[in-house]
């Protein structure tokens, strides 16, 4: 509770405090951090990631340059 982390840091300066919410931040993250490490080591998996959204980056892209061209009045291109 509110109540015991206040006495269990009563008198004791900032530094403590600080240190303490440092190891359990670092302690919170271990996981997020081990799974960039196994993500970072795989290079095809990253390529076929990539991959997959450059595809659907350039369907999104397609779709709204079409809306734009209907509502200027342009001529949409054939892709």
């Amino acid at each position: 509770s509110t109540a015991d982390l206040e006495a269990s840091f009563m008198g004791k300066g900032y530094g403590v405090l600080k240190q303490e919410v440092a190891d359990v931040v670092v302690a919170a993250l271990e996981p997020v951090q081990a799974r960039y490490n196994e993500l970072i080591k795989d290079k095809s998996y990253l390529e076929s990631v990539l991959k997959a959204g450059a595809g659907e980056a350039q369907k999104r892209a397609y779709k709204t340059l079409g809306k734009v061209y209907r509502k200027s009045g342009f001529v949409e291109r054939p892709r």
